[in-house]
């Protein structure tokens, strides 16, 4: 089961250019797949990353509760969260860059405020 948070913009929605500089921080900083449209497999570590990859190509139709994932969009960032203690820095890294970058960015979790510390272990 996933746990879905938001990052989302104050104001305005992320513009083309905005929404491509937060893909290419994804794909340079995080443990990911690239699938298209921004959207990210994110996978605990490099080591479980192939192995986990091959399963997600041979059997695309299936559910995929293992992995987290990325979605960037233009009003919001989604945050699929899985229980993985080893995958949530990532997700913590890239907030926390993101809300440096866009102040006035905003974590969410079911559409109330959480601080970016919530995506740390322990922290939900």
């Amino acid at each position: 089961m996933h746990f879905d948070y938001e990052l989302v913009p104050e104001g305005e929605e992320f513009d083309p250019a905005t929404r491509q500089e937060i893909a290419d921080f994804i794909g340079g900083n995080l443990v990911v797949h690239h699938w298209s449209d921004h959207v990210f497999t994110v996978f605990r570590n490099e080591e479980v990353r192939p192995g986990r990859l091959a399963r997600l190509l041979e059997r695309p139709n299936e559910g995929d509760w293992l992995n987290g994932y990325i979605k960037v969009e233009p009003n919001r960032v989604v945050l699929g969260l899985v229980q993985d203690d080893e995958m949530l820095p990532q997700f913590y890294y890239l907030a926390q860059w993101l809300t440096g970058r866009w102040p006035g960015t905003k974590l969410t979790y079911a559409d109330k405020e959480r601080p970016i510390e919530s995506l740390l272990p322990g922290g939900q």
